[in-house]
């Protein structure tokens, strides 16, 4: 059986990763991914914090302790590197395991450079398109027609 393609539609704030089909269902669901920071503000949000049960929650949240994933003052620059490697890492896995054939790679500037330069060697190999743009909202046919006409 082939192998689909991956398509990986992302910006600084979300990444969806699809798996390119046939028929009706032109694209089928693989991953949603959001930044690291942005479900940790969901997390102090819902009042994670302080207390002996929810203490340790709170302090990864705030970013103290080891699972701590950037300085709680980190530029936004930081953070959206943070989430660039995360996207990579996704396909670079998916590439490495024979999940894809190939992947179209579609980003905003300068976003699309930052997850484009996380990806190894065997993944930058299988890398069919990248194309600058922000497609993240569009659906599944608003998608198809705008990778036509890039």
């Amino acid at each position: 059986m082939e192998k689909p393609d991956w398509i990986v539609v992302a910006n600084p704030a979300r990444a969806r990763v699809l798996e390119q089909g046939a028929g009706p269902v032109r694209y089928a669901h693989v991953a949603d991914l959001v930044p690291v920071e942005s479900r940790l503000k969901g997390v102090q949000a819902e009042g994670f914090r302080g207390g002996s049960e929810g203490g340790d929650r709170a302090r990864h949240a705030e970013g103290v302790g080891p699972g701590r994933r950037r300085a709680p003052d980190a530029p936004p620059e930081c953070e959206q590197d943070h989430f660039a490697r995360e996207v990579a890492h996704v396909i670079n896995d998916g590439v490495a395991r024979g999940r894809c054939a190939g992947v179209t790679l579609v980003a905003c500037d300068p976003f699309l450079g930052q997850v484009t330069a996380h990806l190894d060697g065997q993944t930058r190999k299988a890398v069919r398109r990248a194309l600058p743009g922000d497609f993240s909202l569009p659906g599944n046919d608003e998608l198809a027609r705008r990778l036509q006409q890039g």
